[in-house]
């Protein structure tokens, strides 16, 4: 495996299982994926583990949602993707 960012001369050596699990696991620990053994998602997949929080908040709050979307997008700006900083978006106030 060649990492991002490596010189790309020297891959990674593996030296774990040589199940399918095993490599996958590998994998998604190297690059940060969240695959199943098939190919398929895990239930973390996509997620975004910081906003967690503030979905149990909106579906706690009931009419007094105004000031959690305040909060959230906050933390929103403060992330890094691009796909993540216009997420406020689709917000429904």
């Amino acid at each position: 495996m060649f990492p991002k960012g490596s010189d790309k001369k020297e891959p990674l050596n593996y030296e774990q299982g040589r199940s399918e699990k095993d490599f996958v696991d590998y994998l998604n620990e190297k690059a940060g994926t969240h695959r199943l053994v098939g190919g398929g998602l895990s239930d973390n997949a996509g997620r975004i583990v910081d906003l967690d929080e503030f979905a149990r908040k909106v579906s706690a709050a009931g009419e007094e949602k105004s000031s959690i979307y305040t909060e959230l997008q906050e933390v929103l700006s403060k992330l890094t993707s691009p796909y993540w900083t216009t997420s406020f978006a689709y917000l429904i106030p």
